[in-house]
């Protein structure tokens, strides 16, 4: 037993048998040092709120030993149970053993993991969710799960700073790359790579990989993909300067939250002259404007000067991403969605992106 607290007294008070009065001991003050490290990663600002809420407490940070701030055996199975409804799944020994919600986390990232059980009857297709939450791309991971045995890698802001944080694109690819490698059943192949956005550029880059060790071409289904020209200017400091400082006091996680995704992806080198992909291609693009969240509403009645500098940080959803693809592939397949970027996602439309990927693979297969 390691004594969690020590106390320097001039005597033991004694019982009049001489032995230590053990009721007459004082209480011990115990003065917890934390180290207060903030939550970086969506995961981490769920469990963080779990925890302050089991614990009564918000003094610390998600790098502390949760056991010496109270957390009990009884405390932890609540705390895994909580994020389990929250969509995160963790074992209650890791907890127990890692003690602190970024330890924890890093012990259960599944960065790569079949969305259902593989099913050596169907084909196989990967979908990257780069910077999209899995639960925006719900309805197409049912849909393809019906058809395909699909592999997905997760939100990369849910291991970027643990993994990637002083890498580039091609050290995502490459890895996601060994990953494919290591979970693929032996002699199966891929037969689509598919993402949106952010993480249709990660599946194209993979798909560009894959046909050049394997010599094999496969489809590559693009949703809404950008490609960043020139180089991001964001400077959160700057923007919040625009905002009184009841605003500020409000948003500023969810700006600095937002701010860090534009960070990592200027710093994954989104920008330039795309690598050229010698396979078949689709674009699916959203054709109506993202409306604005109840956030930026707020923030623009406001502060009518954030509008126009936010709008330059978002330039590249402006951009005529079908004219941009097609200076590369003249003769790739387009497809305009009456949408906006996320409303892209929704069943209705999710089932043309699955229709494409059947009907490609029954044309080709009937061409052999």
């Amino acid at each position: 037993m390691v004594p969690t607290a020590y106390m320097q007294m001039e005597k033991l008070p004694l019982t009049p048998n001489g032995k230590v009065n053990r009721r007459a001991l004082p209480v011990p003050t115990i003065t917890l040092q934390t180290e207060n490290v903030a939550p970086e990663t969506e995961r981490e600002k769920i469990m963080f709120d779990i925890a302050k809420e089991l614990l009564k407490m918000d003094d610390f940070g998600v790098t502390d030993d949760l056991t010496k701030l109270g957390l009990t055996s009884l405390l932890a199975i609540k705390m895994v149970m909580m994020a389990a409804k929250k969509g995160i799944t963790i074992k209650l020994d890791d907890l127990m053993k890692q003690k602190s919600i970024r330890a924890t986390l890093q012990q259960n990232m599944t960065t790569l993991s079949w969305a259902a059980p593989y099913d050596e009857n169907k084909p196989v297709v990967v979908l990257v969710c780069g910077a999209t939450p899995y639960k925006d791309l719900e309805p197409y991971v049912e849909l393809l799960t019906q058809h395909y045995s699909l592999l997905v890698y997760e939100p990369i802001g849910e291991h970027y700073d643990y993994i990637f944080k002083n890498e580039n694109i091609n050290a995502v690819v490459n890895m996601y790359y060994v990953l494919l490698e290591l979970t693929l059943p032996e002699g199966v192949n891929v037969s689509a790579f598919t993402g949106h956005c952010f993480g249709g550029e990660i599946a194209y880059r993979m798909a560009i990989k894959w046909s050049q060790n394997t010599g094999m071409k496969v489809p590559m289904v693009m949703l809404d993909v950008f490609w960043r020209v020139d180089p991001l200017h964001f400077d959160e400091e700057a923007l919040m300067k625009m905002l009184p400082q009841e605003l500020v006091d409000k948003y500023v996680n969810a700006i600095r939250s937002y701010a860090h995704a534009m960070h990592m992806y200027d710093k994954l080198g989104r920008q330039g002259v795309p690598p050229l992909y010698d396979g078949d291609l689709v674009l699916f693009r959203a054709t109506e404007v993202e409306p604005d969240s109840p956030i930026l509403t707020e923030i623009y009645a406001a502060a009518p000067q954030f509008k126009e500098a936010w709008k330059n940080v978002n330039s590249e959803k402006s951009m005529d991403n079908a004219a941009f693809w097609s200076h590369y592939y003249p003769n790739m397949e387009i497809y305009n969605m009456e949408a906006h970027h996320m409303s892209m996602l929704e069943k209705t439309h999710a089932q043309k992106y699955v229709e494409w990927i059947d009907n490609y693979l029954k044309n080709h297969q009937s061409s052999k």
